[in-house]
C-alpha cells in the first residue's frame, strides 16, 4: 500500500466516515446541533449492507478470529450493518460465493436476529477455528444467535459459519459474496479479481459492486455510500504502541449519525 504510519482510532473514524462529503450542519445559536444525516445506503430498508470481507488472510497478524492461530480459510469474515433508521430482522438471510452448491461453497443462513440501527454483525468462515465465545453463546452459527453482542469484536453480534472444508472459502484470485434475502433473491453481490459477474434475473434490484485488490488486507466500504477499498492499517489509541498495525476491523465500522467509535470495546473511551 506504500505507507504504514502508526494510525490512531481518530484517523481510523475518519476513514469509515469518509464516504459521507457533504457539508455537515452548522450549530444552532445557543442550542445543540442539529443530528448528523446518516449517509444513504445503495440497499433498500430492510436489507443489511455488506461493509467488510476478508478473503485473502494476511500471512503477518491474520488471526482475525482471535483464536490464537492464523488459517487460511477460518479466519476469513464478512461483515455487514443495519444502515437504516429502523431495526431489521435478517433471519433467513444467506451469504454464499461463487462455487457450485456443496462442499467447495461458502453459504452461511442467518437464524432469527434483530439488528437496530447501526449495528453490526460478523460472519466468520470458522474452518477448524473455536472461537472465544463459543462455549458461553456469545459466538452464534447457523442454527442459534449469539446470546449478546461481543466485546471483542467492536460490540458486534458475531457467528461461525463452521465451513465443512478448507476449500469452502474465497477464492484469492477472483470470487464474489452475495447476499440474499429470505426469499432467495439477490440484494448484494461484491465482486474481486477475476471472477465473472452472476447472472441474475431480469429486472433485478440487486446491488452489484466491484471490490479494490486488497492485496493483505480486508477490503472494506469507505462510508456507507462509498466503494470498497483495501483497508488502513491501524492502531487503535490506548492499545500501547507494542500492539501490532491490524490490517482488517471485524465488528467496526462507525457511520455519521448511528453509531460512535467510543462505544464500540476495546475502542470505547478513545477518539
Amino acid at each position: 500500500m506504500g505507507r504504514t504510519p502508526v494510525v490512531t482510532a481518530i484517523w481510523f473514524l475518519a476513514i469509515c466516515c469518509a464516504g459521507d462529503t457533504r457539508a455537515q450542519p452548522a450549530p444552532v445559536p445557543g442550542g445543540e446541533p442539529p443530528p448528523v444525516p446518516v449517509p444513504k445506503a445503495p440497499v433498500a430498508y430492510p436489507h443489511p449492507l455488506i461493509t467488510e470481507i476478508l478473503y485473502a488472510v494476511p500471512t503477518k497478524n491474520g488471526d482475525a478470529n482471535r483464536d490464537g492461530e492464523r488459517q487460511t480459510t477460518g479466519d476469513e469474515f464478512v461483515e455487514l450493518i443495519n444502515p437504516h433508521d429502523r431495526a431489521i430482522r435478517i433471519g433467513g438471510y444467506t451469504l454464499h460465493d461463487s462455487a457450485k452448491p456443496g462442499r467447495t461453497q461458502f453459504r452461511f443462513t442467518f437464524p432469527q436476529l434483530t439488528l437496530h440501527p447501526g449495528q453490526v454483525v460478523v460472519v466468520f468462515n470458522g474452518h477448524e477455528s473455536a472461537l472465544k465465545g463459543e462455549s458461553d453463546g456469545t459466538v452464534g452459527d447457523g442454527a442459534t444467535s449469539p446470546s449478546k453482542q461481543h466485546p471483542d469484536f467492536g460490540n458486534a453480534w458475531v457467528f461461525t459459519a463452521r465451513a465443512p472444508s478448507t476449500r469452502a472459502g474465497f477464492a484469492n484470485g477472483g470470487d464474489w459474496v452475495m447476499l440474499l434475502d429470505p426469499r432467495g433473491v439477490p440484494v448484494q453481490c461484491a465482486i474481486w479479481g477475476d471472477a465473472e459477474k452472476p447472472v441474475l434475473p431480469d429486472g433485478s434490484a440487486c446491488v452489484v459492486e466491484m471490490v479494490a485488490d486488497s492485496n493483505g488486507v480486508s477490503a472494506q466500504r469507505r462510508g456507507l455510500d462509498g466503494p470498497f477499498e483495501p483497508h488502513p492499517p491501524y492502531r487503535a489509541s490506548g492499545l500501547g504502541a507494542d500492539a501490532p498495525l491490524m490490517p482488517f476491523s471485524p465488528g467496526v465500522f462507525v457511520v455519521p449519525g448511528l453509531t460512535r467509535l467510543e462505544d464500540m470495546p476495546p475502542y470505547k473511551g478513545e477518539r
